[in-house]
């Protein structure tokens, strides 16, 4: 914990390892609730990695997780294709 004050540490990722356990939003993840609130504390940036479930989506976000990433989203892709999708997306608009 003593290096989030000795580095230029901007964002921190809860690992897809603590996402995984996340089956149900009724329940409480404390590991996951923690990473949250120490990133809320010092006033972090904070990304969710492996979000696959709606599930997991709607759990983060009402414990204050708002950026995620993961399947549930996109799968992962070359940053060639990212931008091609991107440029689609634009012109339908």
């Amino acid at each position: 914990m003593s290096y989030l004050h000795r580095f230029p540490i901007h964002t921190i990722k809860i690992d897809r390892s603590f996402i995984m356990e996340i089956k149900n939003d009724q329940s409480q993840f404390p590991v996951v609730l923690a990473i949250i609130s120490i990133a809320r504390g010092l006033g972090l940036n904070l990304v969710a990695e492996g979000v696959e479930t709606s599930v997991q989506e709607r759990y983060l976000e009402n414990s204050g997780c708002k950026t995620m990433q993961g399947y549930l989203y996109h799968k992962p892709m070359s940053q060639q294709k990212l931008l091609e999708l991107l440029r689609e997306q634009a012109n339908r608009s």
